[in-house]
């Protein structure tokens, strides 16, 4: 039987909201209540809240930066789990990843063959790959890839919206789109 206690007990208490406002979360400010507003700080709490919903067989939906969404005003009756909510500052958690993680790793980095699939010959890529959380913004992202010296991705620098949904739709803009610069993505 479903239980709030068990998703405050994933998430964190302070990441689960009930009867929320979905107009609070919308680029749009439209939107009625939600009965269970969830944004887990982690990758793996994230993972595990959507295998409960799912497992507990709750509505769910999956909820980024609510940028361009049209969010109904009667509210949603089930779980809305979010994977950005801006000014959120993450605590570092040993063994967890950040929804809003940027990882950038150069040739040589002895992390990238846990991010990157080789390819037919069983070699990585020898450009830089960058790891993200679907909860960072795109944006941002932007922002910081260029600064870091990396280019590619400028096309991206004024499409609101988290990197997640970017993927989900294939964002784009300018020429660019994002199926042109993912390697993957975890599910």
């Amino acid at each position: 039987m479903f239980q709030i206690e068990e998703l405050c007990r994933i998430a964190g208490k302070e990441n689960v909201a009930c009867d929320e406002l979905l107009s609070k979360h919308t680029t749009f400010h439209i939107g009625g209540r939600a009965k269970y507003f969830v944004s887990p700080a982690y990758i793996e709490d994230f993972v595990e809240a959507v295998a409960y919903v799912r497992q507990e067989k709750q509505p769910y939906f999956i909820f980024g930066n609510g940028s361009n969404l049209l969010a109904y005003d009667k509210g949603y009756d089930g779980v809305v789990l979010a994977t950005h909510l801006p000014n959120r500052k993450i605590e570092a958690c040993e063994g967890k990843v950040a929804m809003d993680a940027l990882v950038i790793m150069p040739p040589g980095d002895e992390r990238r063959e846990q991010f990157a699939l080789p390819d037919e010959e069983g070699r990585i890529s020898q450009k830089t790959i960058v790891f993200a959380g679907s909860g960072i913004m795109l944006s941002g992202f932007a922002n910081i890839i260029g600064k870091k010296g990396l280019a590619g991705f400028e096309f991206a620098s004024g499409i609101p919206g988290t990197l997640g949904g970017a993927v989900t739709m294939n964002a784009g803009a300018y020429g660019g789109e994002i199926k042109d610069r993912i390697l993957g993505a975890m599910l």
